[in-house]
């Protein structure tokens, strides 16, 4: 079962339970909106572990407009992926998932 994280703030503590998650052998995948896109821009204060998660094969996804909005575009980890409200719902209503809102 897939384990979609959705984080709207700044709380590291979401990024250790994503980290929990992956180590334990789970597929995770990280959404980040609102002031939570602050943790995928490279020079962030939790760059580090946005990386540690990718190398973990979590997938990173920011809400665009919530990433522009904040002049945050040309800032992003690479490998981030920059998704717009339709991919987030797409996202968040696959099937065999479940969603945790954080």
């Amino acid at each position: 079962m897939r384990t979609v994280l959705l984080l709207k703030e700044g709380d590291a503590d979401s990024l250790k339970m994503a980290m929990m998650l992956a180590d334990d052998g789970e597929d995770v995948s990280l959404v980040l909106t609102q002031d939570a896109v602050h943790h995928a821009t490279g020079n962030g204060k939790y760059s580090s572990d946005v990386r540690g998660l990718m190398a973990r094969d979590v997938e990173i996804y920011a809400l665009h407009e919530h990433v522009a909005r904040r002049g945050l575009s040309n800032y992003m980890v690479p490998g981030s992926k920059l998704i717009g409200y339709d991919e987030l719902i797409d996202l968040l209503f696959r099937e065999d998932q479940r969603v945790l809102n954080l």
